[in-house]
């Protein structure tokens, strides 16, 4: 029966024509997580590597490895595990990345607009 191992990683990312879901912008690094159906309780690192390129994560670190235990989706505190369990059963991996987890090196991407009042200007 299969499981599903969760993968800590690191990773730079850039759009793929394969990504299901919005991207950070290209060269940013984040850590994320990704689900990976297994058929056993081993780490594998590359196959998890790969998995997440096909989400637009690449040079990815693996950082942990855990199988993830079913019981535990019914805690409400697992409730964003949940989706991500079930597509990864489904399709074979599913992948969620922080958004605020920009390493210190990054500089935050600041945005200012300027408004002038009607008449003005």
């Amino acid at each position: 029966m299969p499981i599903v191992a969760v993968y800590k990683f690191r990773a730079t990312f850039r759009s793929t024509d394969t990504h299901q879901h919005p991207l950070p912008r290209d060269g940013l690094s984040r850590e994320g997580l990704l689900l990976l159906r297994q058929e056993a309780d081993v780490r594998d690192d590359a196959a998890a590597i790969a998995a997440c390129a096909t989400h637009g994560a690449f040079d990815a670190v693996i950082e942990r490895y855990a199988p993830l235990d079913p019981a535990m989706l019914a805690n409400p505190q697992n409730k964003d595990f949940v989706e991500l369990h079930a597509t990864a059963l489904s399709t074979g991996n599913a992948m969620t990345y922080y958004l605020n987890s920009a390493p210190a090196d990054e500089a935050p991407s600041v945005t200012q607009a300027g408004f002038r009042p009607a008449g003005r200007g």
